[in-house]
């Protein structure tokens, strides 16, 4: 009697986990076709069909995680976010809840609800969940409803897609912000990246940072685009783009400065055009003249000539063609 008891109890337990795999397997065998049916008419786009049939798979095996996350995204695809929501909760990774709700609240334009959710997700592997996400970061970023919901977006953005500053997601950003006219929001960006990123004038991040300070200056923010511009590498390119910025905003006297010194430095004709046009256009005759005479000492011509000889009236300056072209009398 002793061990009749244990024994009974022994043989009532694997009864009872028989019978638990044998209810698990004949779980498994209604579930599996219905499965594997409705991935077929997933397949050939029949998703009314395919929700039937997961809807049956389900209510036979309520606990199938796999069955409920291949509804969800059926739903999801269709848009019947009530399917959704009913059928969510047998989704036990948390990632994947959270990834779904961020695609409804985002689909539904509540970009608060979707950045709190985004917040709590720990890892997202996936590269195409990952540029997904990106892109309701930026979107949130710059189509925000208030600036506080605005700049949380952002916040997240850098933490979770700028870890290096010069890689593409900092210039998407930068890009973005721009596009939609958040030109305080971008400026940080762009400080950093000039200073991490563009080492010399001939590096590609120099073109994109003149791209930007371009549409500073273009947006009538010469402060801004100015002080940009000073944080690249000193080079004749930087000084055509602050000359850029100066005529933009008339001030002629920067004008002048930066055109003395890309003259000196590239020592071109166009250059020399320019910085004599700016004199003649100011009424600096002297600094006109003088130019005009250095320009002849380096390239000596008659058409050079010509030109200075009629800077300032019409009939010729003898005194300077005397002094140029002196006569020796008649040739022998």
């Amino acid at each position: 009697m002793r061990y009749l008891l244990p024994y009974i109890l022994s043989t009532l337990l694997l009864q009872a986990s028989l019978f638990e795999r044998a209810g698990k397997e004949i779980k498994h065998f209604r579930v599996y076709p219905r499965y594997q049916k409705a991935q077929q008419y997933i397949a050939s786009g029949a998703l009314k069909k395919a929700e039937l049939l997961l809807k049956e798979a389900l209510s036979i095996d309520p606990e199938n995680e796999k069955v409920a996350k291949l509804l969800v995204h059926v739903c999801l695809y269709d848009g019947n976010y009530g399917c959704v929501n009913r059928h969510i909760t047998a989704v036990k990774s948390n990632d994947e809840r959270h990834y779904i709700e961020t695609y409804i609240a985002y689909k539904r334009h509540r970009c608060s609800t979707a950045i709190g959710l985004i917040e709590k997700m720990s890892n997202v592997r996936s590269k195409k969940r990952r540029r997904f996400l990106k892109g309701i970061l930026l979107e949130c970023a710059t189509k925000g409803k208030d600036k506080q919901t605005r700049n949380k977006a952002l916040r997240l953005y850098t933490a979770h897609f700028m870890r290096r500053l010069c890689n593409k997601e900092s210039v998407g950003l930068i890009s973005t912000l721009l596009e939609k006219e958040h030109f305080s929001s971008a400026k940080s960006h762009i400080e950093r990246f000039i200073d991490s990123c563009v080492g010399s004038c001939k590096q590609h991040g120099f073109l994109k940072a003149r791209i930007w300070i371009e549409k500073y200056r273009d947006a009538g923010r010469f402060d801004t685009a100015w002080n940009l511009a000073k944080r690249l590498p000193e080079c004749v390119e930087r000084k055509r783009l602050q000359l850029s910025i100066a005529e933009a905003e008339d001030s002629k006297k920067n004008a002048e400065t930066l055109l003395k010194e890309i003259y000196a430095d590239t020592g071109k004709k166009e250059d020399f055009k320019r910085l004599a046009y700016l004199y003649q256009s100011d009424g600096k005759s002297d600094r006109l003249e003088a130019i005009y005479l250095q320009r002849y000492a380096a390239h000596p011509s008659v058409k050079l000539m010509k030109e200075i000889l009629y800077l300032k009236e019409k009939h010729p300056r003898f005194s300077l063609l005397k002094r140029f072209f002196p006569f020796e009398g008649l040739p022998d």
